[in-house]
């Protein structure tokens, strides 16, 4: 299946960006003829077919217009940031995954350090990271990226109600726990530690912001594999209890 993002789909003529003609017709090597779907990132999405090949004003006709709806609650990811490339891959991952927010955190000890100007190039690169993954898997819905913040902006953010942080301190109970007692249909926010992990001033704000401590299992997990974990299983509980019953 080629996807393509799209904003404003309409039924009939859709002419593409520059960018994403270029991808479909000189990267997917699209042709005349071929199957497409179009992407808005905010749940609509239209199937129709490639009639223009030119890469500077790609051309899907379009049928039927149609909008999904979210399965489950909301879920947001915060995430410290790690060095490389490492947060371009945990962002293409929760897109995947379909998570609703990426909220980068800088924390104590975080590895990526960034001024202004690097800021505003890492988010843009971000959200260039999640729109190819939202094409890459079909998910019509666009996660936000938001600036980053460290765990003071964090805690006064407007964030869903079941809020939880996977920790490696004290006693906490298992993700897939938590999630059986909390609301099926409040939104969730998980938050993820550096490679250093939290600090127990961070930990503190953290809960006294409502997070409640969760473990993913008895090993210790990379900060990358963390996030990927928790998404995956906190997304197929709380859309499989956001289901109508059979």
């Amino acid at each position: 299946m080629l996807y393509s993002f799209h904003t404003g789909i309409l039924p009939g003529k859709n002419i593409l960006s520059t960018e994403e003609g270029h991808h479909l017709v000189v990267v997917r090597r699209a042709r005349v003829g071929e199957v497409v779907t179009l992407l808005d990132g905010a749940g609509q999405s239209a199937t129709g077919v490639l009639s223009r090949a030119d890469a500077k004003a790609a051309t899907v006709e379009v049928g039927e217009v149609s909008t999904a709806r979210r399965s489950g609650a909301p879920l947001f990811l915060a995430q410290a940031m790690p060095l490389g490339r490492t947060m371009d891959a945990i962002v293409q991952k929760a897109a995947e995954l379909g998570a609703a927010q990426v909220i980068p955190l800088v924390t104590a000890r975080s590895e990526l350090r960034l001024d202004a100007e690097r800021t505003q190039r890492k988010v843009a690169k971000w959200k260039s990271e999640a729109v190819e993954a939202v094409k890459q898997c079909g998910n019509p819905f666009l996660p936000e990226i938001r600036l980053p913040v460290d765990i003071g902006g964090l805690a006064s953010s407007p964030l869903p109600q079941v809020r939880l942080v996977c920790s490696l301190e004290g006693s906490p109970v298992s993700l897939t726990e938590a999630l059986s007692r909390a609301d099926a249909h409040a939104g969730v926010v998980i938050a993820i530690g550096p490679e250093g992990d939290f600090t127990p001033g961070e930990y503190s704000l953290l809960r006294e912001s409502g997070f409640v401590p969760v473990t993913l299992g008895p090993l210790v997990l990379r900060s990358d594999t963390a996030a990927i974990a928790a998404l995956a299983v906190a997304g197929e509980i709380l859309r499989h209890r956001a289901a109508p019953p059979p």
